[in-house]
């Protein structure tokens, strides 16, 4: 019968601790080093803070003999004046200095017989000093410091200071002695004491003397504040404690690991049976690539036996021979320790189908930590490969409709558009070669339009009969046809030798319909025999819709753009027509408005306008005396003199042909010229009064050009004027009547015409 006590994996045996030498003496060493090591760490951090103290001290004392010189220097300065013509002077300065240094208890003149003459900021008699004394007592923190001042070789006295040691030394105490506290003595006495001095600890203190007078025994003493050694002190215990702690769990773990092990074993044989059961492959290779381990629904996914796998190679039994080497780095990586914690594999199984398996990975190691293998568990992941599989190409399907679409809107040449239409269904459907056929409604055939993929120019010259053979047939009947192997005579179709020389086999044609309106056929050929397949159907009808649609917008937007083209020039003809009108009204003006337009046209082109804006500056030019037709014959051919009257009236005329245009919408660009030709560049001109840049550029250089055309025309009351006359005029109203850049552009063209 068992012991009760031994069913208790975990029950504490002492026997088993005395068999087990070795945990014994690895327990003593613990407690060693739990007590050795705090105890040094706490003389270490003695040391340390003696050098603290030694550091703070010597601080301290440089610190105060740097602040007493920069006094020194400070009270010195009185010595550089004449205390007998500068006295107002020299107590301002005095009295500055015990005000900006609070360490100086005061300051004093003495003259040659030691009577002090000033002091700040005592006041009160008069007091006689002994010849033989050298400082004065003001209290036993005080330093006193004589100064002799000298004018020329001459001695007057002296300037006499006294500075508080203890406001001297009481600054660097928060800067230096954080954590200390100190004492300072002159001759043996102390002068000054910290606020946190108490009893010191005398192994740890720090003397240094202070170099201020030569006479004047002055040391500082440093100590560390109880609480500082107190740290120390606790810091140890803390140590003590944590190391005594930890080897406890160190003994423990020792202890417990023994125990463990034992348990170890007997759940490595718990988890075989698991996986044995679990819905996951599991296998188990050694550095070699041999499997030592599969479990039973490893068998079941692949359908080999555990007798035909165990021993042989993992990568020559599971992987395609294309593959193998890739899966054989794979495995030497292993016995390098750079094993991926996660891969997916494909293996082939028995009947030869290929199933994803998505593994998670462990290198196994031996007891000394060597690498003698690695394990992986695995989970088929095939159906889920397969549906991404489906989705990407849904994705890459609408990704190709959307690229279709945006080559559609862009509105290119309908050639542009269906090269890019058939070089993405190429791509997606894994064609080598595409066309599409256009419906031709005056020869009733369809006619090669575009095509992609072909070796030879032969598709090009394809015109086929509506109706006729598999093509014809297929736009006659608005319906999809397909082919299997193109080479078969009974097939019906009519461009073998084209098929033959191209290495065709398989062929789909599918009609192009908008509106049930036949505008073609789309064309799809394979050179390898393919598997029918409802996605690859889907996809060529919804392309050939779009093609249809393209087609359709290509060929309203043809037509759109012909009646536009006709309507302008409807319009260019209409405004030429009534160019020529009123030239043929005033026969002395006859096809002066051409030659002004053209003139004007070459001006605004170099001076930078667009080709928009010059189709609106000629029809203005054409146009720009068409407010004329508003003034009255006997005024505007009239041979006399024309009066204020007249002059009001024809003044009218470009107002006239503002009212006459604006109403025209297409017109209204135009009006710059036609209103305001007559402006000038002094705002002299009508019938605005406008000036400079308000005028616009197409207006200011019209008007150079036509007065430029008008001086040399003939009138009936004057001949026209020579060439040279009439520019020398234009240079003279140059700034006044037109712009100077406008004159110096035109200037520049009738130089080059000439």
């Amino acid at each position: 019968m068992r012991n009760k006590q031994s069913d208790k994996p975990f029950s504490f045996n002492l026997h088993y601790l005395t068999k087990d030498a070795f945990l014994i003496i690895l327990v003593c060493l613990f407690l060693f080093l739990s007590i050795f090591i705090p105890v040094t760490q706490k003389l270490q951090n003695t040391v340390q803070l003696g050098l603290k103290t030694e550091t703070a001290a010597i601080s301290v004392v440089r610190a105060a003999e740097i602040r007493y010189q920069a006094l020194s220097s400070s009270i010195n300065r009185l010595t550089y004046l004449d205390y007998s013509s500068e006295r107002t002077l020299w107590l301002g300065d005095a009295q500055f200095l015990n005000t900006s240094f609070k360490e100086i208890a005061f300051l004093a003149w003495v003259d040659q017989n030691f009577f002090i003459k000033d002091i700040v900021p005592i006041e009160g008699n008069e007091i006689r000093l002994h010849k033989n004394a050298n400082t004065v007592q003001v209290g036993k923190s005080s330093i006193t410091q004589w100064f002799s001042v000298l004018k020329g070789n001459a001695f007057q006295g002296f300037v006499l200071s006294s500075i508080n040691f203890a406001k001297l030394i009481q600054p660097f105490e928060d800067t230096y002695l954080e954590g200390f506290m100190i004492q300072a003595k002159k001759n043996g006495e102390v002068i000054y004491n910290s606020s946190n001095w108490e009893e010191p600890n005398i192994k740890l203190m720090a003397t240094q003397r202070l170099s201020l007078q030569k006479n004047a025994d002055i040391s500082v003493t440093c100590s560390p504040t109880k609480a500082s050694i107190q740290a120390i002190q606790n810091i140890f215990y803390g140590e003590i404690a944590i190391a005594l702690m930890l080897s406890l769990l160190a003994s423990l773990t020792v202890f417990f690991a023994q125990k463990f092990y034992s348990l170890s074993k007997m759940n490595e044989s718990r988890y075989r049976n698991l996986l044995d059961d679990a819905n996951l492959l599991a296998i188990i290779l050694n550095t070699k690539g041999e499997i030592t381990y599969c479990n039973d629904f490893f068998l079941s996914a692949t359908g080999w036996s555990r007798d035909a796998i165990l021993g042989t190679d993992f990568c020559q039994r599971f992987f395609a021979s294309d593959t193998r080497q890739e899966h054989q780095r794979f495995l030497e990586s292993v016995t390098q320790g750079e094993i991926p914690n996660q891969t997916e594999l494909s293996l082939i199984t028995y009947s030869g189908e290929t199933r994803w398996i998505h593994c998670n990975n462990t290198l196994q190691r031996d007891e000394k930590g060597n690498i003698i293998g690695f394990s992986a568990l695995g989970e088929d992941i095939t159906e889920q490969k397969k549906s991404a599989e489906s989705l990407s190409k849904q994705y890459e399907f609408l990704k190709t409709l959307f690229h279709i679409d945006q080559a559609i809107t862009a509105r290119d040449h309908i050639s542009k558009t269906l090269g890019y239409i058939l070089d993405q269904i190429n791509l997606q459907l894994g064609a080598d070669a595409s066309s599409v056929l256009l419906f031709n409604a005056d020869t009733q055939s369809l006619e090669y339009a575009e095509g992609k993929g072909f070796k030879s120019l032969e598709i090009q010259r394809t015109c086929i009969p509506l109706g006729v053979g598999l093509v014809g047939k297929a736009a006659l009947e608005k319906t999809a046809n397909s082919i299997c192997n193109l080479q078969d005579p009974k097939t019906g179709y009519s461009r073998k030798e084209m098929a033959m020389a191209e290495g065709f086999n398989w062929y789909h044609v599918e009609p192009l319909l908008v509106k049930d309106k036949v505008n073609g056929v789309l064309e799809v050929f394979f050179k390898e025999n393919i598997k029918p397949d409802d996605n690859r159907y889907s996809l060529i009808k919804t392309i050939a819709q779009q093609i249809a649609i393209a087609i359709d917008n290509s060929t309203l937007f043809t037509d759109l753009e012909k009646s536009n083209q006709k309507l302008i020039m409807s319009y260019e003809s209409t405004i030429e027509g009534w160019s020529r009108a009123l030239d043929l009204r005033d026969k002395d003006t006859e096809n002066h408005s051409f030659r002004v337009t053209e003139m004007t046209m070459r001006l605004c082109g170099l001076s930078g306008m667009s080709k928009d804006e010059l189709i609106n500056v000629r029809r203005g030019a054409l146009l720009h005396d068409i407010g004329k037709m508003g003034i009255p014959d006997s005024i505007l051919f009239k041979k006399e003199k024309l009066s204020d009257s007249d002059w009001e009236a024809i003044r009218k005329h470009p107002q006239f042909a503002y009212d006459l245009l604006y109403p025209i919408e297409y017109l209204r660009p135009a009006l710059d010229i036609p209103y305001c030709h007559h402006e000038k560049w002094d705002g002299s001109g009508y019938p605005r009064g406008l000036k400079e840049k308000e005028i616009p550029l197409a207006a200011r250089l019209f008007a150079v050009v036509d007065v430029w055309d008008a001086l040399l025309s003939d009138r009936p009351y004057r001949k026209g004027w020579p060439r040279a006359k009439v520019v020398e005029e234009i240079k003279r109203l140059s700034g006044s009547h037109f712009d100077p850049e406008a004159v110096k552009l035109f200037i520049s063209v009738i130089d080059e015409m000439e």
